[in-house]
């Protein structure tokens, strides 16, 4: 079964912390319970195989409640497997997941799952079937798929509407209040409602008893891909990859005279070892952002640049985007790599699976939605 990379934006994998303004719900798994994601949104986590079936449910408890929900459910015999995955939590209140299901003797099939934390209302979407093949992507409160013919959106409260038809429509995206698509050779764009982002509601919890990778009375900052980020009551931030266990000091990272000034900052779990780390920090010559991707099966820094004019960031898998003023770059081994300048905004990243599994990235010039096909040797497109 093929298996789409999230679109990964600063509004889905990644946490900004803020200071706690009460007491949270207490969200715990229970001793050896598998969690699968944790933010200052929500924790979701595998609740143990029911005796007769085998299943286990996948459940999502609220921070700001501490209420759980059954968001989905795991099994597997010999003719039928169910597998869930977490892509992370829109605007700090939806919960969305993907739901593989594999058959022995039948067509294999992908939805996707778009789940209201403070409602409980949720809307599906197949991308993967025997007669679908599509992309999607979730914005707040609905769920957007582009079928290859039209680009419809899909309501949690029940609406649906056609947002674009026409010929090759693939690879939505969300870049701040803009949704991106591409129509053959085309970018185009539309804005989105914007919600103030739930995350700002829930305060930190700390650890009550030791876990792996989190010793006692530590805040879990991120919990995604097998990476825990926490945080020490002495402001003290690590990172840790759950296979190894190897605790990683993140402001050591950073490099001798640097150190973060404000909230720990923003971190986006790019695979199973390497973590995306978002961090304003004080150098020698000033205030300044900064990237890094750290992979924490080595401790070591992969890639790092210091960025004077930081205003946004994307990811999806390896890839890392930013802005840096009005020049848009992406950050590889070598370094940084700039594709664009002008009036900059809005990036996104995607991959679509409509075909040939390019990776587009998105951004806004003015009022011009514009794309690049990472794998060519050349972008550009606009409409």
């Amino acid at each position: 079964m093929r298996r789409a990379l999230a679109t990964a934006t600063a509004a889905l994998l990644a946490v900004l912390v803020f200071p706690a303004a009460g007491a949270a719900a207490d969200c715990g798994a229970k001793q050896g319970q598998r969690i699968d994601y944790e933010d200052a949104a929500v924790q979701v986590f595998a609740r143990a195989p029911g005796k007769r079936s085998g299943d286990r449910a996948i459940v999502a408890c609220s921070r700001l409640t501490g209420r759980k929900s059954k968001v989905a459910v795991e099994s597997g015999n010999s003719d039928e497997s169910i597998s869930v995955e977490v892509r992370g939590v829109v605007a700090g209140r939806y919960l969305w997941t993907v739901e593989s299901f594999s058959y022995a003797e039948s067509f294999d099939v992908e939805q996707h799952q778009l789940f209201d934390l403070r409602t409980r209302r949720k809307v599906r979407a197949t991308s993967e079937d025997e007669d679908t093949l599509a992309d999607v992507t979730a914005v707040p409160g609905a769920l957007v798929v582009a079928d290859g013919k039209t680009l419809v959106q899909r309501d949690i409260g029940g609406g649906e509407r056609t947002l674009a038809s026409g010929t090759a429509l693939r690879a939505p995206a969300v870049g701040g209040d803009r949704l991106y698509w591409q129509a053959g050779p085309s970018a185009f764009s539309a804005p989105l409602a914007v919600e103030p982002d739930a995350v700002a509601e829930h305060p930190a919890l700390r650890t009550r008893r030791r876990a792996a990778c989190l010793p006692r009375r530590r805040t879990v900052l991120l919990r995604a891909g097998g990476l825990v980020v926490s945080e020490a009551g002495d402001g003290t931030v690590t990172a840790c990859r759950l296979r190894t266990r190897r605790q990683v000091d993140l402001v050591a990272v950073l490099g001798d005279g640097v150190k973060p000034t404000g909230p720990p900052g923003r971190f986006i779990a790019l695979d199973g070892r390497r973590l995306l780390y978002q961090v304003e920090v004080e150098t020698q010559q000033g205030l300044t952002g900064m990237l890094v991707v750290l992979d924490l099966k080595t401790g070591r820094v992969r890639r790092s640049v210091t960025v004077p004019g930081l205003t946004g960031t994307a990811s999806a898998g390896d890839v890392v985007a930013f802005t840096d003023g009005g020049i848009l770059s992406l950050l590889e081994r070598g370094g940084r790599r700039d594709l664009a300048q002008g009036a900059i905004g809005h990036i996104a990243l995607t991959t679509s699976d409509l075909g040939d599994g390019h990776r587009a990235l998105y951004w806004s010039d003015g009022e011009t939605p514009r794309w690049a096909d990472l794998d060519a040797a050349a972008p550009a497109g606009s409409a």
